[in-house]
Parts: C-alpha cells; sequence; structure tokens
C-alpha cells in the first residue's frame, strides 16, 4: 500500500504557524530596538556609533551562519526524516565549530586594535567582546532553526522572548547602576550574553549538544546546498546594503534621513516579512510533494499574494496619515518624507511576494537557477540606483528599487512555473541518505 502523501494547503493549522512565524521574527526585532534605545541614552556618541556597528555584522554573521545551517536543515527535513536527529547534531557541531573559528579571529582583531591603536578606541574592546559572544549568538539562533526543523515553532518564539528579556533586562540594570557613560563593549556583552538564556532554554526542549568531532562534516557534506544558499544571503545583503551606501555617497545626508523617516512607520513589514518567509520554508519543506509541484505554486502564490495586497494597503494608511500623527513617530520633516513611502511600499510588497515565490523555488530544488539571477540582480541594481541617483535623486532612486523588486519577483515566478522534472525537491531521498 502506497503510503499517504501530505498535501500542501493553506488550513487553519499553516495560518496558525505563519503567525507564530511573524512573532517570532517580531520579538527579536522589538528587543534589538529596545536595546538599541537604551544604549543611544547612556553611551556617548562614539560609542553608540560602535555599538550599533558591531550589532549590525553580528546580525550579518547570524544570517550567514543560518545560510550555511538552519536553512539547510529545514530544506533536507522531509526527505531525511530518519536521519533527522543525526544530522541536527553534525549542524550544531559545524555552527560550534564556525563560531568559534570566527570568533577567534574577531577577538584577535580586536586585541590587535587595543594595542596598535593610538588613542583608547572603543573598537578593540567591543571587537573582542563579539569574538567572544558569537558562538553563543549562532547557536542560540542554530537552536531556532531545529525547532522549525520539527515543526515546533513556539519553541523558537521562546527562545527568543528569554533572550530579548535577558537583554533588556541586564541592560535596564547597568543604566540605573552604571554612575557614567556605558562603553560600547558592555552593551554587545549584555546583548550577546543574554543569547545564553534562548539557547539555554531550547537545550533543555530537546536535548542536542554540539561536539567539535564532527564539525567539518556538515559543510563538507552539504557544500553545495550550503554554497548556494551562502550566495544568495550574500548577494542579497550586498545588493540592499550597497545600495543605501550609494544613495549616501550619491545624495546628501538629509535626503538619507528623510527616506529612513519613510521606513519607520513601514518596519512592521519588515518584521512580517522575515517571520512569513521563515515560517512558509518551514511548511514548504515538510509538506512539498515533488510529484504534484503545483500544490505548492498555488499556496505560495495565495500567501504572497495575500501578504502584498494587504502591504500596499498598509502603504496607503501611512501616506494618509494626517502630518501631526505621523510626526508622533517619524518626527519633523514628515511632509518631505512622505513621498518616500509609495516607493518603499512597492518595493516591500514586490520583495514579500517574490520572498514567498522564492522560498517555493527552494524547495523544488531550484536553488541554483536564484544565485545565477542574483549574479546579474545585484550589480543591476547598484547601477540603476547609480543611475537615478545621479540624473534624478535620492526619490528616483528609491523608485528605481521598487523597480528592481518588481522585476525580481517576475522573474522568480518565471522560474516558478517553469516545468521541472518530477524528482526536483530541495533534496531527494538518496540525497539526503549520503549525507548521514
Amino acid at each position: 500500500m502506497t503510503p499517504a502523501v501530505s498535501r500542501p494547503g493553506v488550513s487553519s493549522r499553516s495560518f496558525w504557524r505563519l503567525g507564530l512565524g511573524v512573532a517570532d521574527a517580531a520579538v527579536p526585532s522589538v528587543g534589538n530596538l529596545g536595546v538599541s534605545v537604551l544604549a543611544a541614552h547612556v553611551m556617548t556618541l562614539p560609542d553608540f556609533g560602535v555599538f550599533s556597528t558591531v550589532l549590525l555584522s553580528l546580525i550579518l554573521l547570524v544570517g550567514v551562519s543560518r545560510s550555511l545551517h538552519g536553512d539547510v536543515l529545514v530544506l533536507t527535513a522531509a526527505a531525511d526524516a530518519e536521519g533527522q536527529a543525526d544530522r541536527i547534531r553534525q549542524s550544531l557541531a559545524s555552527v560550534l565549530l564556525l563560531g568559534l573559528v570566527v570568533g577567534l579571529l574577531t577577538a584577535l582583531a580586536g586585541g590587535a586594535t587595543l594595542v596598535w591603536a593610538s588613542d583608547q578606541s572603543p573598537w578593540g574592546p567591543a571587537l573582542v567582546v563579539a569574538g567572544v559572544v558569537l558562538p553563543i549568538l549562532l547557536l542560540q539562533d542554530h537552536h531556532r532553526w531545529i525547532a522549525y526543523t520539527q515543526g515546533h515553532i513556539r519553541d523558537s518564539v521562546l527562545n527568543n522572548m528569554a533572550w530579548v528579556t535577558g537583554s533588556i533586562t541586564a541592560m535596564v540594570v547597568l543604566v540605573i547602576l552604571a554612575d557614567t557613560d556605558i562603553p560600547a563593549f558592555a552593551g554587545v556583552l549584555i546583548w550577546g550574553l543574554a543569547a545564553a538564556g534562548g539557547w539555554g532554554i531550547s537545550t533543555l526542549q530537546n536535548r542536542y549538544l554540539p561536539s567539535l568531532r564532527r564539525g567539518t562534516a556538515w559543510l563538507r557534506e552539504n557544500r553545495r546546498m550550503a554554497s548556494g544558499l551562502a550566495q544568495d544571503f550574500g548577494l542579497l545583503q550586498a545588493s540592499a546594503q550597497g545600495a543605501l551606501i550609494l544613495l549616501a555617497i550619491l545624495t546628501s545626508a538629509a535626503d538619507i534621513g528623510l527616506l529612513r523617516k519613510a521606513q519607520l512607520w513601514l518596519g512592521p513589514v519588515t518584521m512580517l516579512t522575515t517571520g512569513l518567509l521563515s515560517a512558509l520554508q518551514s511548511i514548504l519543506a515538510r509538506r512539498h510533494d515533488s510529484a504534484r509541484p503545483g500544490a505548492s505554486t498555488r499556496v505560495t502564490l495565495s500567501i504572497g499574494s495575500s501578504a502584498a495586497a494587504g502591504t500596499l494597503l498598509y502603504g496607503a494608511i501611512v501616506l494618509l496619515l494626517p502630518t501631526s500623527i505621523a510626526a508622533l513617530l517619524a518626527g519633523g520633516d514628515w511632509v518631505a518624507a512622505r513621498p518616500f513611502v509609495w516607493p518603499l511600499t512597492v518595493q516591500l510588497a514586490m520583495g514579500l511576494l517574490g520572498g514567498c515565490i522564492g522560498i517555493a523555488l527552494r524547495v523544488r530544488g531550484q536553488i541554483a537557477q536564484q544565485v545565477r539571477a542574483r549574479w546579474v540582480l545585484a550589480p543591476a541594481s547598484l547601477a540603476i540606483v547609480t543611475l537615478a541617483a545621479t540624473t534624478s535623486g535620492a526619490l528616483a532612486a528609491t523608485w528605481g528599487l521598487a523597480a528592481v523588486s518588481v522585476l525580481t519577483t517576475c522573474l522568480w515566478y518565471r522560474l516558478l512555473v517553469q516545468r521541472i522534472p518530477a524528482v526536483a525537491p530541495a533534496v531527494d531521498a538518496a540525497s539526503a541518505r549520503e549525507v548521514r
């Protein structure tokens, strides 16, 4: 008798998991914002600049590790359900080894800065501390993806809540007890060590511990998929962050300030996108039927289109907000910032729809096609920003980014509706057995 195949569908359970995914993304975003607000009030401007930069760098490193480990684990879970526990331990070992190696290099860079810097630069201590807390941050985040792999998104929410609660509480206590300005390294230390709380809770729940004995096996045996996902993440970040850097160079600080003000009201959409894509990847990877790829396509387009339409509606509401209300969050100059809302909304809406379609492509095993496209789209987006900014200013460049987002979504859709071989999941059963 042929076993029943789980068919994708937009069930109430799936909606619940999508909602948990959004909450899971919202918790650390709110926590990071809270810690940053507290730090801004108790640090000197140079220390706060170092603190903010180090936090952003650590978050990006967590994203790289997630591409190499967490995403691969989620995408291969259904193909090798029997060997899942073994693969989880193997991935944890690789995460620990990566954290220790990169953390050591970061700490050494900080130590060199301490020795050779001619002044009392806050960079040296902050980098040393960053190297110390990096393994903790990577392990805390990877346990979240273990929870996604097992379909226990609630465990990931609890993990993040423990981290955020610990970091904000510790920062508040430090603010109350401190007699002078708090140095950047102290903020990084509090924020990083607090992740141990979430790591500890997850370890107690799933009982998985890393072991360095198998630290190199994961990347060696999953190098093809891990390389593709890491390239996809890197190219996406390079185009997104590179565009902002180009705008800052080619336009005025005032224009960038207006763009940032417009982004403040759109922050909830960014959290929605992160959480929705994480949960959707878990759902599709667990329920994808390679013999019926159309089912995953319908689910993806349904969820992505609904979320994109909701984003456009939300952007229209923000656009129509009375200036007095909008200024409560964005401060002054909202009238000048308002024109940026619409192109940013289009960019976010198309990015959300394109992200959902991109997840379906990952699950169907089309990562290599995405990466090849990214190698064209990333430099093209930077070229469009450069041309628009130099000829027409920051607003035109923002519309250029929206156009790139639309183009990317259209390209992903074309790849999604192409006919593919019947056996083309993220990893087939034979491949999964080989990596055990």
